[in-house]
């Protein structure tokens, strides 16, 4: 994934603001068959993203992400089921 290959969403909160880092061309990407081709930290242009990300999330906030992430998955699998 490059440094153009993903968007930022913004998420303002009553005490906090959130940040969610989204891969915008997942599917198109998957088919190349290599995993590096759309893993940020591969890149060296994503290198201030990525430690940003490595300094301020915890394993809890990963696996939390990653939860969602396989939940939002499923949920297009069982709508792509049904057209």
């Amino acid at each position: 994934m490059r440094a153009y290959n993903y968007v930022v969403d913004i998420t303002p909160d009553f005490e906090e603001v959130h940040y969610r880092i989204r891969a915008i061309d997942f599917d198109q990407q998957s088919y190349e068959g290599r995993r590096t081709l759309y893993m940020p930290q591969y890149f060296k242009e994503n290198n201030v993203i990525v430690k940003l990300a490595i300094d301020l999330m915890t394993h809890e906030t990963v696996h939390q992400y990653q939860f969602e992430e396989r939940t939002l998955i499923a949920k297009r699998i069982k709508a792509g089921k049904g057209c």
